[in-house]
């Protein structure tokens, strides 16, 4: 198997899950969700798991990138997929997936054949997601279940326009989002 993308997340009780885009092909740029992990005694699962195919909708979805955190002990998967929309499903501690994926609407309508990055982290149990390519974007899914009211446009907050922005990550440092961008441009 050829992974395209790769993300991992660990649960306060020592448990790593490790979630990939992978293709079994090497000249295929989409491909399918799929979710490994270390269990805390550093055992690890005998295989990867295909997402795409736990949830009802998965059979035609093919992703280009994919983040993940980890609120509680549930594991939060975002997935890019390769029509640019971005794709959400929870993995509850129990070892369940949710029947589908929810379909987060691309921020900006723009992001051509799935061109962008993601990359999302929790902090209080909300889990904020980036998005980058041309522009800056960002939403939260509360701990609640509710979503924020769309994506805020980064760029316009700080002020910082024309950029090409290759790739994002972002993390939990002491309860505030820290957000990294990797600028196609000058740096």
């Amino acid at each position: 198997m050829t992974f395209r993308a790769v993300d991992a997340a660990g649960t306060e009780s020592g448990i790593l899950h490790v979630v990939t885009a992978g293709a079994n092909q090497p000249v295929i740029d989409y491909s399918q969700l799929w979710h490994t992990m270390r269990n805390a005694d550093g055992s690890w699962q005998d295989s990867f798991v295909n997402i795409n195919d736990q949830v009802s909708n998965g059979a035609n979805l093919l992703f280009r990138d994919v983040a993940c955190a980890v609120s509680g002990e549930d594991l939060h998967v975002v997935g890019l997929e390769a029509r640019g929309g971005l794709y959400y499903i929870i993995r509850s501690a129990d070892g369940t997936w949710e029947d589908r994926f929810t379909m987060l609407l691309d921020p900006a309508g723009t992001n051509p054949e799935g061109q962008g990055r993601i990359s999302c982290a929790a902090i209080d149990g909300d889990v904020h997601i980036i998005v980058a390519h041309a522009d800056f974007w960002h939403t939260i899914r509360f701990a609640n279940g509710s979503w924020q009211d769309g994506f805020d446009k980064v760029n316009d907050a700080i002020h910082i326009y024309q950029l090409w922005l290759q790739d994002v990550g972002c993390a939990n440092v002491g309860g505030d989002l820290h957000v990294v961008v990797l600028n196609g441009n000058d740096f």
